[in-house]
Order: structure tokens, then sequence, then C-alpha cells
């Protein structure tokens, strides 16, 4: 089928020598687990291989003072000593993780975190990490959201048609999501590569479904 020569071609479409990814988000407001079991049967029957569980994680600093911006930490289960930090009009940088507990002691400064994470299975399929997972803010499910990360990856513009294609053998037939894939974000960026810009399509979709 069409969609099993997509996935082959995800094993060799791009020069083994690259290291960055691409990523992709879509999200569904979903709660009884249709869009999840659909899900699951479509990258099953499409060989992926379950390779365990995932996390991500945003969490919200805001600020106890005018004078001080609110920040967003974002944490990938995959990078566990990685914390992404993004504070207003700035960009994303990467620190370790103590920077989390460096927060939490300046409490004159940011108020205790509100978060939203995400999490689930994740699948391996050729080059293609296939994650979906709950959209969870405290114990409340929010709906559903579905990662795509290529890698290796030279440029966006190089794996954008294959993700393309491979989003649309995932979705096709399920419930529409709520727009369409997140592959750039609300900084006013392009379309890029890199754990960082992952972190912004997190933020990104987190505030425009008014998660955080």
């Amino acid at each position: 089928s069409v969609c099993v020569c997509v996935c082959a071609r995800a094993r060799w479409s791009t020069p083994r020598q690259a290291t960055a990814m691409a990523s992709r988000l879509i999200m569904w407001n979903d709660k009884g687990g249709t869009v999840a079991e659909g899900l699951q049967q479509r990258i099953t029957a499409l060989g992926g291989t379950k390779t365990g569980t995932w996390q991500a994680m945003c969490r919200v600093y805001q600020s106890a003072k005018p004078t001080v911006q609110r920040m967003h930490v974002v944490s990938f289960s995959d990078h566990k000593d990685v914390r992404l930090v993004h504070a207003q009009d700035s960009q994303v940088v990467e620190v370790t993780q103590p920077f989390e507990q460096i927060l939490e002691m300046l409490s004159a400064f940011y108020k205790a975190p509100k978060q939203v994470r995400v999490e689930g299975p994740k699948f391996q399929l050729g080059d293609v990490s296939v994650k979906f997972g709950n959209i969870l803010q405290g114990s409340s499910a929010k709906g559903i959201l579905l990662e795509l990360e290529y890698s290796p990856c030279v440029s966006a513009a190089s794996c954008e048609r294959l993700l393309s294609e491979i989003v649309t053998c995932l979705t096709s037939g399920l419930q529409s999501p709520l727009g369409p894939p997140t592959e750039t974000d609300s900084f006013g960026g392009q379309p890029s590569i890199g754990l960082s810009h992952k972190a912004r399509l997190y933020i990104s979709m987190f505030k425009d479904r008014r998660l955080i």
C-alpha cells in the first residue's frame, strides 16, 4: 500500500550522517479513547514496534512580581537531564535538570508552577518515532496528542513531505484533529528542527488551546 511504501522510505530517504530531528504535533479533543485506539491499530498495521512509554511536561512558573517574567520549562522523558526554558520574548535555552530546583528556591519571584503533561506509549516506525498519549492538566483529561519525530533530518524542508505523508497514513479516517499538524510555533518561527524547536511547538500548542 501507499502507507507501507512511505514507511519504507522513512528508513533511507535522508543521509545517515545527519543527526537532527524534525517534529510534528497533532491534537484531538478526544476523551473516550477512540482516537488512541485508532492510532495504535494503524501504527501496528504499518509494522511499528512498541518501545516503551513516554512523557512530555510543560511547567509554567508565574511571576510573583510585575517586573519578573514568567517562564515555561519543558521536559521530555527521552532527555531526562535536559530542560528547555523559554521566558517572554526570548529564545528557548537548554539547561540541566537542577534549574527547576533553583526556581523553586526563588519563591519570592515565582509562584508554584502550573503544569500540563502528556503520557502514553511510544513506537518506532523505521526512523520515525511515533508517540501518542493523554493530555493531562492535573487529573483532568484535555485530549489526545500525537507526536511524530523523524531522525535523521538535514533540514525541515527535506523532511516535510515524508512527515506529511505519514500523518495522512496514521490519521486518515479518524476524528478531525483540532487544526492541522503543528510544524511552526507562535513565536513567529519557520519550520525548523531540533529539541529546542520541539519545545517551542509544545508551548505554542498548549498556549493556543489555553492549557497554559
